[in-house]
């Protein structure tokens, strides 16, 4: 026997869920109720197998509930009514633990379906969710694939572009990259236009950020960021500039 808990906060909703468990023998409807706090109750009080709910509760959503009810009872079933699912809930639905979404307006007739998947440890989706999971899933995939092309692309640069990369991270010109790697500033530039161009990264920042997220870079922790250099190197010997010498202009130094 197939014990059931029915949480809907309209009567009618009720009587419709109730119509179609009662036409298999082996569905058993132990509660009722028409709160989230109903459905902790009853999921606390006793052993059910599966708990059918709708997506939105006068206190509570199903989302803020499964969580708690998964807690209290590992083993009962969720299984969520709902008019229409976006793609962003339907995520955070399935993360919370809710394992059953049936979209009530055109799926009633397979409730009973969509129990038997649920309390056997499955899913049950219906068609236009279960469209929108597969959409998401793509697009993560898709994400996914593009980032290790990416890393595979940068991981095959060469130990000179690495170098370049890591004084990028820390904030070094063009010209000081070539002065510490003993190279002139026009290969610096033409190796960084070089890897943008095979990554397909837009710009010098996607560049180090997407070598940090592979891993062939450390970007330097705060503090560690080169500083501007002091005036002596800045301003010609013995001089400082207005906003040093209270707006009297250029002085020499004593």
């Amino acid at each position: 026997m197939i014990r059931i808990i029915v949480i809907n906060e309209l009567e009618q909703d009720r009587k419709t869920i109730l119509s179609h468990l009662s036409l298999q023998k082996d569905f058993h409807v132990t509660r009722t109720g028409s709160t989230g706090c109903d459905a902790i109750r009853f999921a606390s009080d006793q052993r059910s197998d599966i708990i059918i709910m709708n997506n939105w509760m006068p206190d509570i959503s199903c989302t803020e509930i499964a969580p708690i009810i998964k807690r209290k009872s590992p083993v009962t079933g969720l299984l969520v009514l709902c008019s229409r699912a976006e793609a962003g809930w339907v995520n955070l639905a399935l993360r919370a633990g809710i394992s059953g979404i049936l979209l009530k307006q055109t799926d009633m007739d397979k409730l009973a379906e969509a129990v038997r998947a649920v309390i056997c440890g499955g899913y049950y989706l219906s068609k236009p969710v279960r469209n929108q999971v597969l959409e998401l899933l793509s697009e993560s995939t898709v994400k996914s694939i593009s980032h290790s092309l990416t890393c595979s692309i940068l991981a095959q640069s060469s130990p000179t572009c690495r170098q370049i990369m890591n004084y990028l991270a820390i904030g070094y010109t063009d010209k000081e990259i070539a002065d510490n790697l003993k190279i002139a500033a026009g290969t610096v530039r033409n190796s960084i236009i070089d890897l943008k161009r095979k990554s397909g990264l837009k710009n010098r920042t996607h560049l180090v950020l997407h070598a940090y997220s592979c891993g062939l870079i450390t970007i330097p922790p705060e503090g560690a960021v080169k500083k501007p250099p002091p005036l002596a190197e800045t301003y010609p010997k013995g001089f400082l500039p207005e906003k040093e010498n209270n707006g009297s202009g250029p002085s020499t130094l004593q």
